[in-house]
C-alpha cells in the first residue's frame, strides 16, 4: 500500500479493488521507529442481478446478486417484498421489475422493462446449459442440448462492466460454444444469456 499520510490520526484510504490488503504503521520518534503490519480484508460492493422467465401466464423471478446480504423488489413503482429471492407474478403485457441489492457497504440497483406474452415454453434444454471447466484459465466453453434458438449472451464483472457479447444458435442435440477470455484479468465474472422471455445467470471464475 502506498503512503497515505505522514501525520498522526485517523486515516481514509480508498482501495479501486476489494480482497485482502496490508496495512503498515510506521511510528518514529527521533532516530528511532517502530512498525507494526495488520491484514484486513475490504469487502465489496453488492452486484444487483436476477434471472426471468416467462411461462404461459406466470413470470419466475429469481435473483442472482453477488455479495448481497438484503434485497429489495419493486415491480412497476410497487414494493413486493424484502429478503426473498424468488416471486411467481401473473404479470400484464408489459411489466417494470427492480431488484436492489444491499449490503453493509453500499446497494445496487438493476432495472429491466420485460414484455410478456401467454405462451407455454418446451422443454429445449434451457435450464441445464452449463459453463465448464470452472473455474478456468480463460478458456472454457458453454454446452447445451437441445435446441433453444438464438441466444444474446455477454461476459459481465461484479461491477457491471461488459467484456465480451456474442450470438449463441443453439442446435438440435448436444452442442458446444467456445469462448476465449485469456485477455480477461483474474476475477469473478458473469455470464448472462438472454433471450424474449427468458434470462440466465451463470457465475465463473478466472484464476
Amino acid at each position: 500500500m502506498p503512503e497515505t499520510s505522514s501525520t498522526a490520526g485517523s486515516q481514509t484510504v480508498t482501495y479501486s479493488t476489494s480482497g485482502w490488503k496490508t496495512i503498515e504503521l510506521i511510528v518514529r520518534s527521533g532516530t528511532d521507529a517502530d512498525t507494526t503490519t495488520r491484514m484486513i480484508y475490504i469487502k465489496p460492493l453488492p452486484l444487483a442481478s436476477f434471472d426471468w422467465e416467462l411461462s404461459s401466464d406466470t413470470l419466475y423471478l429469481s435473483s442472482t446478486s453477488a455479495y448481497s446480504s438484503a434485497q429489495a423488489w419493486w415491480t412497476d413503482g410497487q414494493l413486493m417484498g424484502t429478503g426473498q429471492t424468488q416471486f411467481v407474478v401473473n404479470p400484464p403485457s408489459e411489466i417494470e421489475v427492480t431488484l436492489i441489492a444491499e449490503n453493509e457497504c453500499g446497494s445496487d440497483t438493476i432495472m429491466t422493462l420485460i414484455k410478456t406474452t401467454s405462451i407455454a415454453l418446451p422443454d429445449d434444454g434451457w435450464k441445464t446449459i452449463y459453463l465448464t471447466p470452472n473455474p478456468n484459465a480463460g478458456s472454457c466453453q458453454l454446452i447445451g442440448r437441445g435446441n433453444p434458438g438464438l441466444i444474446y449472451a455477454e461476459v459481465i464483472d461484479l461491477n457491471g462492466r461488459v467484456y465480451w457479447q456474442a450470438r449463441i444458435q443453439g442446435q438440435t442435440g448436444p452442442w458446444f460454444h467456445p469462448l476465449q477470455l485469456e485477455n480477461l484479468p483474474s476475477g469473478p465474472y458473469l455470464l448472462r444469456l438472454g433471450q424474449s422471455t427468458r434470462v440466465r445467470t451463470l457465475p465463473f471464475q478466472i484464476h
